[in-house]
């Protein structure tokens, strides 16, 4: 998976606002939405670094690469009600993984 960057806010067909300097999946655009917003300079892809290089992050990356999840951006993109289940973790455990994880890329 690929997180992008917003560059210029977005203002998606289903109303929903991204803000500018936001980093996410973008699911909701196509691959063919991507690639003009790309080449429009709306969007910069972000190279997501690995989990262990992360402060802090050393144990919690070994727990995560049990489940085959080496990055950020795996992380981040990953069905979090799955990975509760695969972890024995509540979901808001790990959907606070994901918030830090976006604070250390943003």
């Amino acid at each position: 998976m690929t997180l992008y960057r917003v560059l210029s806010s977005l203002c998606l067909p289903n109303d929903t606002s991204i803000p500018k300097g936001a980093v996410s999946p973008l699911k909701e655009v196509t691959a063919s939405g991507k690639k003009v917003l790309l080449t429009k300079g709306v969007l910069a892809e972000v190279r997501a670094p690995p989990l262990k290089v992360l402060p802090g992050w050393k144990q919690l990356a070994e727990v995560f690469l049990e489940v085959g999840i080496k990055d950020a951006a795996q992380l981040v993109c990953a069905d979090l009600d799955g990975l509760s289940k695969k972890l024995n973790v509540p979901v808001e455990k790990l959907e606070a993984c994901v918030v830090e994880v976006l604070g250390y890329i943003s």
